[in-house]
């Protein structure tokens, strides 16, 4: 299957804006109807972040130590395949769009995401930058939106999958003897996934109602894309099935590599599940939740605070942090020869 389009059709994008001017303008001239209420919900929301980073503060020499004691051909090995999770998502973009898109291009976008994750609102930097590549490869408004949507359809169709074999071969929290209880790893859980739900409710519910049936129809369009090609769906969706699962390896090998000893399909749910919630964070890329997210999560099967910090962060500066150069090259390339 070739993996670029052969459609040579012409849309005048000449008088559109990008995603994130759109957004920019839309905020704008709507602003905050109760600004008060949102800052309100950021300083409680910082607040909380440092009383979970505290008692990491007060271990730091510990979890310092065994970072430093962390196998270092495992973490070689980890940081080589998570490589190749951008070339998995940059081909499973490719695969499904109706327009051409080079895969060297896809994957140099998927690339720069690394870096514009960091520095645009949670939600605005990956689909954002896609969005803006869509439009300049020659798709409409409205095909662009759908076709971004169809990516993020097949992201979550991915994660959703994955839970199967979490539920068939790890035998659910009970294969582990754990049943839930208000142990440290639920309560740091619970406390996250309250304040970000009370943070998403209160600065964005004034607005829902009034939204639902616009938000309805740009799903309905992107089903509607992603049913006319099935086949290109689901090549696409295996293409992130892969990336999700080499992802998965990454973090276990992190795990291992501090000496954690957990079950590989443990870790697995670990990661799609608290990895989730943290990026729900209000914060770019889902700095300071994901990873407390995840601390938590691995303190839920009996991991010690210390150890899971180290892994975490570990983990983190693989896949978040040291790709933030190479994402920033990419960005500026990709401006360079003018497919941003």
């Amino acid at each position: 299957m070739p993996l670029t389009s052969t459609n040579t059709e012409t849309i005048d994008t000449s008088q559109e804006l990008s995603y994130f001017d759109q957004k920019k303008k839309e905020q704008k001239a709507k602003g905050h109807k109760h600004p008060w209420l949102y800052r309100a919900t950021m300083g409680i929301f910082f607040l909380f972040m440092l009383y979970l980073l505290w008692p990491i503060v007060e271990n730091w020499n510990q979890i310092v130590a065994i970072a430093q004691s962390a196998n270092d051909v495992l973490l070689i090995l980890a940081a080589f395949l998570f490589c190749f999770t951008f070339i998995f998502t940059g081909l499973a973009m490719t695969v499904l769009a109706t327009k051409p898109m080079p895969f060297r291009q896809t994957s140099l976008i998927q690339l720069a995401m690394a870096f514009t994750y960091k520095i645009f609102p949670a939600g605005l930097g990956g689909p954002g930058l896609m969005y803006r590549y869509a439009v300049v490869a020659g798709y409409s408004v409205e095909s662009g939106l759908g076709y971004v949507g169809a990516v993020e359809l097949v992201y979550f169709t991915a994660w959703s999958l994955y839970f199967i074999p979490v539920v068939y071969f790890g035998g659910g929290l009970q294969s582990v003897g754990i049943t839930p209880s208000f142990t440290s790893g639920w309560k740091i859980f619970f406390l996250i996934a309250i304040v970000v739900l009370l943070g998403y409710v209160i600065t964005r519910a004034f607005g829902w109602l009034s939204k639902i049936k616009e938000k309805v129809q740009e799903v309905l369009h992107t089903f509607r894309i992603v049913l006319k090609t099935p086949g290109k769906s689901f090549l696409s969706l295996g293409l992130m099935l892969l990336s999700y699962t080499f992802t998965n390896i990454v973090f276990f090998l992190c795990l291992t590599a501090v000496g954690i000893q957990i079950p590989f399909w443990n870790s697995v749910f670990v990661y799609l599940v608290f990895n989730a919630i943290g990026a729900c964070g209000p914060a770019p890329g889902g700095m300071g939740t994901v990873e407390a997210a995840l601390i938590g999560g691995l303190m839920l099967f009996g991991v010690d605070s210390a150890s899971a910090t180290a892994g975490v962060m570990i983990f983190r500066t693989i896949t978040f942090w040291i790709p933030t150069l190479p994402g920033y090259l990419a960005f500026r390339y990709g401006i360079k020869h003018k497919f941003i």
